[in-house]
């Protein structure tokens, strides 16, 4: 779907307006973090040695090191949240008034659910749909989560709520799906099985190397899977990120999947041999993993302030091969085996022992909660696996995560220079055990595209959630007979936004624009949408005196947008993003234009 980037401009509306509740006046308890502010914000959780959350410490109870060195302590504030306790669910807003957070705020912490089916065999996904359905049915009422699933790309199932019927009846939509890009043991078990017949129709030599030829195709697709994988990935908690930004403090995500493929090195699934492996793994032809992604991902996670919990779906795991598989040419996922060839290329044999087999499926089960523990280090939440309770484990970390201690300590350190800082919490009291996260990139400025009319058509496709790097709240006006058109009257939290000051003190900005008209869906179906949807754009220049700007500060940055559009049901999608920083910000807004109108 096409969204066009033809810039029209507008009239920018000075009648005052309402002020954006969040964030014209940051509350005490703020603690929204954006490294490049120059604030590093970390969220503590501690346990005793019995594994029971501590309340009541104090800031004189913590020390704080950047790299071995001591930090000054800014700011500090405990949060303390009691899952079980019901609290009512937030009001409706008025009809056609829409905001992409809420006045209020999700209560508590910021939870959210990433069911994961890129990363997941489908024997797994049915039983962690099952797991999630009981967790989501016994939510207290008003314990606000969004539900996302990631599939071909990201999808927001449900935003936030408190509503469990809602959620659930979300969840209940959640189909098992193989994507085709994750083999489990079993399958690469049988491939490998399927590897060693071949040797044994061949009595037991491999003539021209044209079996281990196979192994090599075998594991390029492999890799080239791990790659589409972790891009899919990587793009989602980066629009995972940007959706959470806006509301204030910690977020907890938890990632319900049974594989992460966030680690830099990726180990090969067929190489049978020794040498083979490693010319295989230098192929130049191979996709490599693109770390500066891996990175950006990284920043924008930091800077949105989410924790993530890993919480592996394989239950209980243990070693062996399925019924159906072969024991006596059962080869290893990876690994050497038999007396290497003359001729340089590895063995002349692909087979390996039961034990190979065993082992290696050890190795895998410690690389994968290597992974986890160390995503969950970076972030400031915790890896759960070897557990059939995914419920239980759900609602575990949801409480550790909502009962924490938030530290801010400006660095000593000024040189921004992209590298990566270590951060160590300390308590002076002994005996118990802190979960936090364990660095950032001293990053020089933010994260941003070159095309920021093409960074805001990718946030307005139809499947891409809401983001919340820019407040914005809007009302619309539907069309009458005086006024063939609708009205968007949108205003935009300044908060967000970076200025230019010249010499007279008149601060200046530029922002970007779009409204577009989607076709919403109707009796469940999905949306045909057109191929240029109505839509509206245009660039808003910004240029405020001293004065002007206290008072934008109040009341937020106000705009009209008129679009034309016939009677039918529309969502509308609108974005606002600032030329200067490239932070955006977008607006769902569902809509029905009577026929009558």
């Amino acid at each position: 779907m096409p969204i066009s980037r033809t810039v029209r401009s507008f009239a920018l509306l000075l009648s005052p307006v309402l002020a954006i509740a969040q964030t014209a006046a940051p509350p005490a308890d703020n603690s929204t973090v954006h490294i490049t502010s120059r604030i590093v914000y970390v969220d503590v959780v501690v346990h005793d040695a019995s594994g029971h959350l501590v309340h009541g410490l104090m800031q004189k109870d913590f020390q704080v090191f950047e790299d071995g060195q001591p930090q000054k302590v800014d700011y500090f504030v405990a949060h303390s949240y009691d899952l079980a306790a019901p609290r009512p669910v937030p009001s409706p807003r008025p009809k056609n008034e829409f905001s992409n957070v809420p006045m209020s705020g999700p209560a508590g912490s910021v939870n959210m659910i990433l069911f994961d089916l890129v990363n997941t065999a489908p024997e797994d996904q049915q039983y962690a749909r099952g797991q999630m359905l009981a967790f989501l049915k016994a939510l207290p009422p008003g314990q606000q989560i969004a539900l996302f699933v990631l599939s071909d790309q990201l999808h927001i199932f449900q935003s936030f709520t408190g509503r469990s019927d809602l959620l659930t009846t979300a969840a209940k939509m959640i189909n098992p799906a193989n994507m085709r890009l994750l083999e489990s043991d079993a399958e690469q078990q049988h491939d490998i099985d399927n590897l060693g017949y071949m040797e044994d129709a061949l009595s037991g030599r491999d003539p021209g190397q044209s079996i281990q030829s196979l192994a090599n195709m075998m594991t390029e697709q492999q890799e080239q899977s791990n790659e589409i994988r972790q891009r899919i990935t990587l793009s989602a908690f980066a629009a995972i990120a940007n959706a959470a930004a806006g509301y204030p403090g910690r977020k907890n995500l938890y990632w319900l999947s049974g594989s992460f493929p966030f680690s830099i090195t990726m180990q090969s699934q067929y190489n049978m041999t020794g040498p083979v492996q490693f010319s295989t793994l230098n192929n130049p032809d191979l996709p490599v993993p693109d770390l500066n992604a891996v990175q950006d991902t990284a920043k924008l996670v930091a800077n949105s302030q989410i924790a993530v919990y890993p919480i592996s779906v394989l239950g209980v795991q243990t070693s062996g091969v399925g019924v159906d598989v072969s024991g006596d040419s059962t080869a290893a996922l990876s690994g050497t085996s038999g007396e290497p060839s003359t001729n340089g290329r590895g063995s002349d044999s692909v087979k390996h022992t039961m034990g190979d087999t065993l082992a290696q499926q050890f190795v895998n089960r410690s690389s994968l909660h290597g992974a986890m523990e160390q995503i969950a280090q970076e972030t400031g939440g915790e890896a759960v696996f070897g557990s059939n309770d995914l419920a239980g484990a759900l609602r575990s970390t949801m409480e550790d995560g909502s009962n924490y201690y938030t530290l801010a300590y400006r660095p000593q350190n000024q040189n921004w220079n992209g590298a990566f800082r270590k951060i160590k919490v300390e308590l002076t009291q002994h005996g118990y055990s802190l979960t936090y996260r364990r660095g950032y990139f001293a990053s020089p400025g933010e994260i941003t595209n070159e095309d920021a009319a093409q960074e805001l058509n990718a946030a307005l496709q139809p499947a891409a959630p809401q983001s919340t790097l820019l407040l914005i709240r809007s009302k619309l006006t539907l069309p009458d007979a005086n006024a063939p058109y609708l009205l968007a009257d949108t205003t935009v939290d300044p908060a967000g936004i970076d200025f230019t000051t010249d010499a007279a003190g008149v601060r200046h900005g530029e922002l970007l624009v779009l409204l577009v008209a989607l076709n919403e869906s109707t009796n469940g179906k999905p949306a045909v949408q057109p191929d240029n949807p109505p839509q509206t754009s245009g660039a808003l220049h910004l240029d405020f005196t001293p004065e002007e700007y206290q008072e934008i500060l109040k009341t937020g940055i106000r705009f009209g947008l008129k679009l034309p559009l016939k009677p039918g049901n529309y969502r509308l999608r609108l974005g606002v993003t600032d030329m200067n920083n490239h932070r955006l910000g977008t607006l769902d807004m569902p809509l029905t234009i009577p026929a009558s109108t």
